[in-house]
């Protein structure tokens, strides 16, 4: 069961205490999580901890659990810029008096400051009253400038560095505190040190300001983000400069930053403690670098292209590559759509394939396709979007002269999957299997191709696509209307994700040309027949499951033969009466109503003989009209042809697929964790019939994933959905990868998913 506790405070800390909130303790007692995004006040004396000893190690709480896994992390003096560590400004001299004193080198530090401010506390980054040191002020940014601090607040997290992403943190304010008597400096007012421009790392160049230097120390911290005892920090240096870089590579890991700066002569001046958590950012596709977008495509093409042998050699054991990944999306043994096991099951895929291309690239992170965006700029055309120029994805139309197959962009001529001997699984994955069609490719059963490419158009049975894209204002009326979480994702599956997978996969080879048909019926609207044809063809053609039980068809077919294969029609619906045409088509009637936009072309009247009818432009089509398009459908449904491999199982041969879901995921975190949602809907997970031993819709159902397989850990257990919905929780310390920009969907640019964290953002920025 999921509840709507299960979610962090989106609340930086720094409005008042109380301790860790009710539903925070809640989720961690339940999964041995430590809550994270709660900052501790600058005074605030740790329960049980005595004296300034006591207060710095409550503050980092060193006697926490030994082990930590070697980390890149490399710190250079400043004479290159290629290091893994980099600091700007200073040189050895300034600040001595807090060498190391001890066989851990962090401990020296603290010991040191200990015994020249014994007495005076000092904790959470700031003094107390007018002893303690003042409080520095951290920014992180990387090509993309620093992380939004709205997602940071809705994660509650305090600082995110991207692995293997080179990040700059820079000192950019100090907060001013009154320093304690000492030796070598007179009591003085600290005064604000200016904003340190992310083009230089020089210091400022005040006089003022020139002497300080600045002590930087870096280890790993365990999930809550204290700090590991009895390692060795992966930064420590004196005397350095207010800017640093930090290139780190375990995703999903936590690290401790100490910041302090210091006089020439000795004294404290002010210091800044962050927990550093270190995620992939998924970001919208067009949104990236030039680097990052070639990057992303170049390792995407390398997924498509090598075989699973060879990658396994040049990747390790556990790499898969697209095919192998689309067998296990295609594969009738369990279940992936309608209902609530929609959403972790893609995810799942999601983090599955985005490790398998770290692998080929550690630096890339799966983006997504943000299609509201395409819909409100550019309705039914939006095939032409840059989606789907050379540069990316390449064309939506295809041209029937290739028979539609992928031929431009960065995939142009990838493959099918032939695999006739079944191979492509292995002996080891008996817990699964895959489809095949008649002619052996792992497709639906009912795809009669044999073509070596992959399909992807955007017409049906000659007649071009008109359907759009989802508006934004759909997508947030799910959020807005739903209430509880399985309403939730029946609203994004239907409405928002809707029948996105039949306008790029499109069909052919139908037995009814529908350009002639059009012109000689002229009554019926463009948008009407694409909206039937794209439901027939996407979810009937592929399974046989119209006229199923009327039809005969071949069940082996040879790729080399001449003659057509595929299915004889045993029945003439042109002969049956109207009312038997109602009553074997009502179902699917309901289905196109129920359908995104449906009630726009499937009315219903009570009082007519045959309730349920075709409509357009809000008017109810007559009987006879209604009658000839439902034949039509029969007789095109009864001889299945050739669908794109966007509307089958094997979906994932299409390299569209994988920007098509992490969105939902993204909109996923917003419900879990924004206190507006996350307090108000109800959580409970509702099982979903999939049929006599398929798995996937009930909670305690089996996926073919382990922790192994998605990189969360070492379990070779498979997982449940139960299971599922913990690991890829937000809230999941060890989860790789986060997102940003929660606030734009779309042109939905006034709509508002989380105020709080908004307010924290805010509140952080005046701070500064």
């Amino acid at each position: 069961m999921m509840h709507s506790s299960d979610s962090f405070s989106c609340s930086d800390g720094v409005n008042g205490g109380g301790g860790v909130p009710p539903f925070l303790r809640a989720y961690a007692t339940r999964r041995g999580y430590s809550p994270i995004g709660r900052r501790r006040r600058h005074d605030e004396r740790p329960v049980g901890v005595v004296g300034v000893r006591g207060m710095v190690r409550g503050m980092f709480s060193w006697k926490r659990a030994v082990g930590a896994a070697a980390v890149f992390v490399v710190f250079i003096a400043a004479v290159s810029t290629s290091n893994s560590w980099r600091m700007a400004g200073g040189s050895p001299g300034a600040g001595q008096h807090l060498q190391d004193s001890g066989s851990n080198s962090y401990r020296g530090i603290f010991e040191a400051f200990e015994q020249r401010y014994s007495g005076s506390p000092a904790g959470g980054g700031g003094g107390r009253g007018e002893e303690g040191p003042g409080r520095l002020e951290l920014r992180a940014t990387n090509e993309y400038g620093e992380y939004d601090r709205g997602a940071l607040a809705l994660y509650g997290l305090e600082m995110v560095v991207e692995p293997h992403r080179a990040t700059r943190i820079t000192v950019s304010s100090s907060r001013p505190r009154r320093l304690p008597p000492s030796e070598n400096s007179e009591v003085s007012e600290v005064s604000e040190i200016s904003e340190i421009s992310e083009k230089s790392p020089s210091p400022p160049s005040s006089s003022s300001s020139s002497s300080r230097r600045y002590y930087w120390l870096l280890v790993r911290a365990d999930r809550s983000g204290a700090p590991l005892d009895g390692v060795t920090p992966l930064v420590d240096t004196k005397a350095a400069g207010p800017l640093a870089t930090v290139t780190l590579t375990d995703a999903g890991e936590k690290y401790a930053l100490l910041v302090q700066q210091v006089e020439a002569g000795g004294a404290l001046i002010a210091e800044a403690r962050v927990t550093i958590t270190c995620k992939y950012v998924r970001r919208e596709l067009r949104s990236l670098t030039g680097e990052d977008r070639t990057g992303f495509f170049a390792a995407m093409r390398e997924f498509y292209t090598v075989s699973l042998e060879e990658g396994r050699g040049k990747y390790g054991e556990g790499f898969s590559n697209a095919k192998h990944v689309a067998a296990y999306h295609n594969s009738p043994d369990y279940c992936f759509h309608n209902g609530m096991h929609f959403l972790n099951a893609h995810a799942a895929f999601d983090l599955w394939v985005e490790k398998n291309l770290q692998k080929i690239d550690p630096k890339v992170s799966l983006p997504q396709w943000d299609y509201m965006l395409d819909s409100a700029l550019l309705g039914t055309g939006w095939p032409s979007s840059e989606i789907f120029s050379p540069d990316m994805f390449g064309s939506a139309l295809g041209s029937p002269e290739n028979q539609f197959q992928i031929s431009d962009g960065w995939f142009s001529n990838i493959t099918s999957l032939y695999d006739p001997r079944g191979g492509i699984l292995t002996p080891a994955e008996s817990f699964i299997t895959t489809s095949h069609n008649s002619y052996g490719f792992v497709d639906g059963i009912y795809n009669f191709q044999a073509l070596p490419g992959v399909i992807r158009t955007n017409s049906y049975c000659g007649l071009e696509g008109m359907a759009e894209f989802t508006k934004c204002e759909v997508f947030v009326d799910c959020f807005e209307s739903s209430g509880t979480f399985y309403a939730w994702a029946s609203c994004m599956e239907l409405q928002v994700h809707a029948s996105i997978h039949g306008m790029i996969g499109g069909g052919f080879d139908c037995n009814i040309d529908m350009v002639e048909f059009h012109k000689e019926n002229p009554q019926y609207h463009h948008g009407l027949l694409t909206f039937v044809l794209e439901y027939l063809l996407a979810n009937k053609w592929p399974s046989n499951s119209l006229m199923g039980d009327l039809n005969e068809c071949a069940e082996q077919c040879d790729v080399d033969q001449g003659e057509p294969c595929g299915c004889t029609c045993l029945v003439d619906p042109f002969e049956w009466t109207d009312d038997e045409v109602y009553d074997f088509m009502e179902h699917v009637l309901v289905r196109l109503r129920g359908r995104a936009k449906g009630v726009s072309y499937v009315g219903e009247d009570v009082t007519a003989r045959h309730p349920l009818g075709f409509m357009q432009e809000g008017e109810r089509l007559d009987e006879e009209s209604t009658m000839l398009l439902l034949r039509q459908m029969m007789a095109i449904g009864c001889q299945p042809g050739k669908v794109g491999a966007m509307s089958t199982g094997a979906a994932p041969l299409d390299p569209i697929f994988w920007t098509l879901h992490s969105g939902f995921e993204k909109a996923q975190h917003i419900l879990q964790l924004s206190p507006g949602y996350r307090d108000a809907y109800g959580f409970d997970w509702v099982d979903a019939d999939c049929g006599d031993g398929v798995s996937g819709g009930k909670l305690d159902d089996v996926y073919p994933w382990t922790e192994r397989t998605l990189g969360l850990g070492e379990g070779s257990e498979l997982l449940t959905n139960a299971e599922l919905t913990d690991i890829l929780h937000p809230s999941n310390p060890k989860l790789p990868y986060l997102y940003e920009a929660f606030e734009k969907w779309g042109t939905c640019t006034d709509w508002d998913p989380c105020p709080e964290c908004s307010d924290t953002a805010a509140l952080t920025r005046r701070r500064q």
